[in-house]
């Protein structure tokens, strides 16, 4: 197996399994041998990438990994990018939730899904965990994108009165969030932790929550299912409804704190048993080689045609799929 690295080496080199190869190309030269197969992300670059070995011929498959996060605010694909999804043997969501929204916002439909991957070795379930704070966030500190603003409407809705929370990370709105926790009267009972690892932080709440306006696969959410950690997390998110996770209407702030309370005190949401968590990179590897044997689907691949051209065609807030 070759990974090219289409600008340089980075901090993440030395986590590279021992038999990869590792090959910094340029682009526009393509790979420099044949393969059977490519797997490339979303980027102009990539997509670049994976093009030109198909038109070179230095490659029978081309296989696109979508985590790009979809939703009525998230940015668009570049043109390149979407183009290039119609010309894929494969493209691979994250979930069937985020395959759903990727055929909604862009118009093409995902064939098939392999999950993220985390390290769940990392985590261990506690029984009778002593909890410090109910309701927990750790992430970004972006109102907008992540939600944080409804989780502070919900925090001070009456059926969340007494519940103590935690939020953990950094980011832009990080003061504008803590001014808005105190004009609703809610700061006493919000602690702001700055950065810290999901290993020390899930343990220590009762719950995760997570009220995003769009997302692909939360790895959060992974790293909660391996701490046995249940979740509170919006519809907009995109991700499958399960066991161990209660979906909201995260834009009825009654709502959401009613499902924190019904999950805190009744257990109507429960973690999942540690033997069907399947997150691990060897599972990942599976979906990826599931994916590499499985037949090409190109077959009507453009679902909306409308979506699609509204797609390609409006202006790119982003600059391009990041």
């Amino acid at each position: 197996m070759t990974l090219y690295l289409l600008q340089s080496t980075g901090p993440l080199e030395h986590e590279v399994a021992h038999g990869v190869r590792l090959e910094v190309v340029r682009f526009w030269r393509g790979p420099r041998r044949s393969h059977d197969a490519i797997v490339t992300g979303t980027t102009n670059t990539e997509v670049a990438f994976g093009l030109l070995a198909r038109l070179a011929r230095r490659t029978s498959r081309w296989l696109i990994a979508i985590h790009n996060p979809v939703g009525p605010g998230a940015p668009l694909p570049a043109p390149l990018v979407l183009l290039s999804c119609t010309i894929a043997d494969s493209l691979i969501a994250l979930t069937s939730g985020h395959a759903r929204g990727v055929e909604h916002y862009w118009g093409v439909r995902p064939d098939m899904t392999v999950s993220n991957a985390i390290d769940t070795s990392k985590y261990r379930r506690q029984s009778d965990r002593a909890l410090d704070w109910d309701v927990g966030y750790i992430g970004r500190l972006a109102a907008e994108h992540k939600g944080l603003d409804r989780l502070l409407a919900a925090a001070a809705a009456p059926e969340a009165e007494r519940f103590r929370f935690a939020i953990a990370g950094s980011g832009p709105d990080e003061q504008k969030l803590k001014r808005l926790a105190a004009s609703l009267g809610i700061d006493d009972r919000i602690s702001w932790l700055g950065h810290q690892s999901p290993e020390w932080f899930l343990p220590r709440v009762g719950l995760l929550t997570l009220l995003s306006r769009y997302e692909g696969q939360p790895l959060v959410l992974l790293e909660a299912e391996a701490a046995g950690v249940p979740q509170v997390v919006s519809a907009d998110a995109g991700v499958d409804p399960g066991a161990a996770k209660k979906i909201v209407d995260a834009d009825d702030a009654n709502a959401v704190a009613e499902a924190w309370r019904d999950t805190l005190t009744s257990r109507s949401v429960t973690a999942l048993p540690i033997s069907v968590v399947n997150n691990s990179p060897t599972d990942m590897a599976r979906g990826y080689l599931a994916a590499l044997s499985a037949d090409s689907v190109r077959i009507r691949r453009i679902r909306n045609v409308a979506t699609f051209l509204h797609a390609l065609f409006v202006p790119k807030a982003s600059g391009g799929a990041k």
